[in-house]
């Protein structure tokens, strides 16, 4: 995207490879996730007919919070089969699906007049796609929109800069990090891996492999980041800047969201370097898992830093 240049759709370029490994994905987003199901999805639902109708009236939940899934066994969504294969996708294709299970691991930003669209790392197949591209990210624009808000156009800019940062090859990921910081005037980190381990014990635990994470966090004195610019390193930080600077917009947490930026990485970093055995993949989705994905613990992190 060029400065002062905003479009319709924006995604990075790798979106469009993303494929779902379905029954082959050793972490199932349809196991141990409550499944919400958006209002149209559930009147089509209710308005179904024949066996999946009857299944259907018997696995779903109402509340005053809106729908969801009742989990079988093993936290499982009722509709999984044995061969971790989508029943309502077998029998009805993708678009009877909710907006969650069909947009999922996808990720949107809003703004006045376009939309931002990446894919979440909780996903194994998208965090292998994004951790493991040997190339530059760029990002597709389609359609032309509106001038943008100045507040809106100015918060790009900066985003911008800050993905031009990352991705420069001369710098090392700590003279990155620096100068980030620097950028949107965040305070240097505090580098005792020892804290921060126990820091997310104190979150809501949401799967168990964030023990494995944590304990990996507690074999290291201080948080680690490659010597050398590393092509894995600077997927991470655009990924979290792409994701998560565009919602200071509305928070005003610009500082902290970019502090939260460039410990994700360290935090990756370390657990990575301290697990046996060593995947940079998984130890990034057990982050974004964690994170990213519970309102609650990201906003702890934001809290604390």
């Amino acid at each position: 995207m060029k400065k002062g240049d905003f479009l319709k759709n924006l995604y990075p370029d790798y979106l469009k490879r993303f494929k779902c490994s379905s029954s082959a994905c050793r972490h199932n987003c349809c196991i141990g996730w409550e499944i919400d199901i958006d209002e149209a999805t559930l009147d089509k639902y209710r308005r179904t007919g024949g066996e999946t109708g009857e299944k259907l009236k018997r696995c779903i939940a109402e509340d005053e919070d809106g729908a969801h899934f009742i989990l079988a066994e093993g936290e499982r969504c009722p509709f999984l089969n044995q061969e971790n294969l989508c029943e309502l996708i077998i029998s009805h294709g993708e678009d009877f699906l909710c907006d969650i299970c069909r947009a999922h691991p996808r990720f949107h930003n809003f703004f006045t007049d376009y939309t931002e669209t990446g894919l979440g790392l909780c996903c194994e197949e998208a965090a292998k796609l994004i951790i493991n591209n040997p190339e530059t990210v760029e990002f597709i624009s389609e359609g032309e929109c509106a001038p943008l808000p100045d507040d809106e156009k100015e918060l790009l800019l900066m985003r911008d800069r800050m993905l031009d940062i990352a991705r420069d090859e001369t710098l090392t990921p700590a003279q990155i990090e620096a100068k980030i910081l620097l950028l949107a005037n965040a305070k240097p980190l505090d580098l005792s891996a020892p804290k921060w381990a126990d820091f997310i014990e104190t979150l809501e635990k949401l799967g168990d492999d964030r023990d494995g994470f944590v304990r990996a966090l507690k074999k290291a004195e201080t948080l680690a980041l490659p010597e050398t610019h590393e092509k894995s390193a600077e997927q991470l930080y655009v990924y979290f800047i792409f994701r998560h600077i565009a919602d200071s917009l509305y928070d005003g947490l610009l500082s902290q969201r970019t502090a939260f930026c460039v410990l994700a990485v360290r935090l990756i970093y370390t657990a990575y370097l301290n697990s046996q055995p060593r995947d940079l993949c998984d130890s990034t989705r057990v982050f974004s898992s964690e994170t990213e994905y519970s309102f609650e613990n990201l906003t702890a992190f934001l809290e604390i830093l």
